[in-house]
């Protein structure tokens, strides 16, 4: 009984320290179990605008009404609307039932935990190195090898397929040709005709795909500074130049 009396004794000094006769009637609302009404009243008085230490009171006495209607989802938004303000709001135990005091301090701890940090920080940048170029002595490698390595392909491709094209024809050309061969006689051949044709055959292929790959290293080795890729610009993480 004294406890209730002490209670409504501080909250009537506090009553008669504020001067929002509305917010007075709210929070007696409160202190006399209208949880409903004093949650409405509440509710007006903060959608119309109030001093600030006064709007500090009734959002405390908001919550509290919440809380005693069940309705925490409400008392803790209400709570951090609060203390996101005015983070060392006192929440009286003798105004304030121990239930709600203990909601109130976890709900300022939650609060407190999820602060980010307001220093500004520096932007970080991603200083992005062109890629290495391939070594120079790509170039003098036959069958395209150099074309590829100067980023154009459709013409490694070609190259690689002319010179495996000689080379296979001056393979096929020289078995043919050795297959005319008198055994035991080195210039004797069955068919001297066509052992002749053969040659020619062979040796034509065999230099044609030498000739190309010597106009490919040429090529790559002439093209090679025009490709090769420039420093990149430094970025930033977020992609801005």
């Amino acid at each position: 009984m004294f406890s209730t009396y002490a209670n409504l004794l501080v909250a009537g000094v506090l009553a008669a320290a504020t001067g929002d006769p509305a917010l007075n009637q709210a929070v007696d609302a409160y202190e006399q179990g209208e949880y409903t009404t004093s949650s409405a009243k509440l509710e007006r008085l903060l959608e119309r605008g109030m001093a600030s230490d006064s709007e500090g009171r009734a959002r405390l006495y908001l919550s509290a009404s919440y809380f005693a209607l069940d309705s925490r989802a409400l008392a803790r938004s209400t709570l951090e609307a609060l203390f996101a303000k005015a983070p060392d709001t006192k929440v009286d135990p003798a105004l304030f039932p121990p239930a709600f005091c203990d909601f109130a301090e976890e709900a300022r701890r939650e609060l407190s935990s999820r602060k980010v940090d307001p220093t500004p920080r520096p932007e970080p940048t991603l200083n992005l190195r062109a890629p290495e170029p391939p070594p120079y002595t790509l170039a003098f490698i036959p069958f395209g090898v150099g074309q590829f390595a100067t980023q154009r392909p459709a013409k490694g491709l070609a190259l690689l397929g002319l010179e495996v094209a000689g080379l296979t024809v001056a393979a096929v050309g020289k078995l043919s040709f050795e297959s005319l061969r008198l055994p035991g006689n080195e210039g004797r051949f069955s068919d001297p005709e066509k052992a002749k044709k053969l040659q020619w055959t062979f040796l034509g292929a065999f230099w044609a795909a030498v000739g190309i790959a010597a106009y490919g290293v040429i090529d790559a080795a002439w093209e090679w500074p025009k490709v090769q890729p420039g420093p990149a610009p430094a970025t930033s993480a977020a992609g801005n130049p």
